[in-house]
């Protein structure tokens, strides 16, 4: 993440720069504001500006060495701590049990909210409802701190949602703050600072990193080639929150690619299609273990408005223009006889995906009984 790929903050951004250029890096930062503006972006790419080997009078290189690791979130001296859940399979409750689910969803959304991380920790354990940063994690960043850079003259530490410290955690962080080691560089981001201890408040530099504006939100979308068209409605849903945006469009293209691949299993199904089903189980069992949980939850939505298509009155479907006509033609093979049937399979292979089940096998054997399940007539 470098600055400029950051939508607008034109100011703050001149600030961060300035600091670097002009040698008044801080020792401590807290980038605070709303749910889905650029703390986090704008906390990864001051770390990339500082010690990018060279950085331009606006912006890192993008090129050297340091550019890439933080690019990919891998640089050594880059140390990352966000809210992690407490489970007795780890001895120790730290960030770095769950930094490639992390890293992941930072690449991919830099602009997250603490909602989208516990979803995605909850697709592998359903029973995670808390999050926080704990004493262990405190502990680790104090060792951390005592040990040599790396590669770089600056070690960071990005601590999101820094509001998640318990007091605990907060207090053996304290001293840290305040008198860091010299080339060590914390970086807090909050979205709610009243949860924050005072004491924590008064030894950091506070930058408020704005809303993005509606221009802001438009043109950055427009550099992706996205239509901004149906965007210019969710800026305003969404308080111009990024990335929540962003995540609506992403799971609107991902319902248009799990439409696509459910109509493609269901016409080899019925047409009992066995060798490009087994090329249909290939494709799909390469796919992430939460993609492919999620393609079977959506599979199971999209038999039960077939089910309801027959039963109640269209309209009543919560579902975009090609999902509808999908549902429109495939709802005479689905009917009260068989929908039971088939949902009750498709929770199973869930939850056989869940247990770490072998997918080609789970998804094979759910295709065959499907495959006769589709043949049921309704009894008269």
């Amino acid at each position: 993440m470098f600055f400029k790929d950051i939508p607008g903050n034109n100011d703050q951004k001149d600030e961060l720069i300035s600091s670097v250029q002009n040698k008044r890096i801080g020792h401590s930062y807290l980038f605070y504001g709303q749910q889905g503006n650029a703390k986090l972006a704008m906390a990864l790419a001051y770390a990339a500006y500082i010690n990018c080997d060279k950085k331009t009078e606006i912006d890192s290189c993008g090129r050297c060495e340091t550019c890439i690791k933080h690019k990919k979130l891998i640089h050594p001296d880059l140390h990352l701590v966000f809210p992690v859940p407490k489970q007795n399979n780890f001895k120790k409750t730290i960030s770095e049990n769950f930094i490639n689910q992390w890293r992941g969803e930072v690449l991919e959304n830099p602009y997250l909210s603490i909602n989208d991380w516990l979803e995605l920790l909850a697709k592998d354990k359903k029973t995670i409802k808390k999050v926080g940063i704990y004493k262990d994690e405190s502990e680790s960043i104090n060792k951390k701190t005592t040990l040599k850079n790396y590669q770089t003259k600056h070690k960071v530490f990005i601590i999101w949602m820094a509001e998640k410290m318990n007091t605990e955690a907060a207090n053996k962080l304290l001293k840290l703050l305040e008198e860091p080691p010299a080339g060590t560089v914390f970086i807090l981001t909050s979205e709610n600072t009243d949860q924050l201890l005072k004491t924590i408040i008064s030894r950091v530099q506070k930058i408020k990193i704005p809303r993005f504006s509606i221009s802001d939100i438009i043109e950055y979308f427009d550099r992706k080639k996205i239509n901004t068209e149906n965007i210019k409605s969710l800026i305003h849903t969404t308080n111009r929150d990024l990335g929540l945006i962003k995540k609506n469009i992403q799971e609107k293209e991902e319902k248009k690619i799990f439409i696509d691949l459910f109509a493609e299993w269901m016409r080899l199904l019925y047409k009992t299609d066995v060798v490009q089903t087994c090329k249909w189980v290939d494709k799909t069992s390469l796919k992430q273990k939460n993609q492919q949980i999620l393609f079977v939850s959506r599979s199971i939505e999209i038999i039960r408005s077939c089910l309801m298509w027959n039963f109640a009155t269209p309209n009543s479907l919560n579902h975009n223009k090609e999902e509808v006509t999908f549902i429109s033609k495939f709802s005479k093979f689905i009917n009260e006889e068989n929908a039971i049937l088939i949902v009750d399979k498709l929770e199973e292979t869930i939850n056989a995906i869940n247990r770490n089940g072998n997918t080609k096998i789970v998804l094979f054997d759910t295709s065959l009984e499907i495959m006769r399940l589709l043949k049921i007539k309704i009894k008269i």
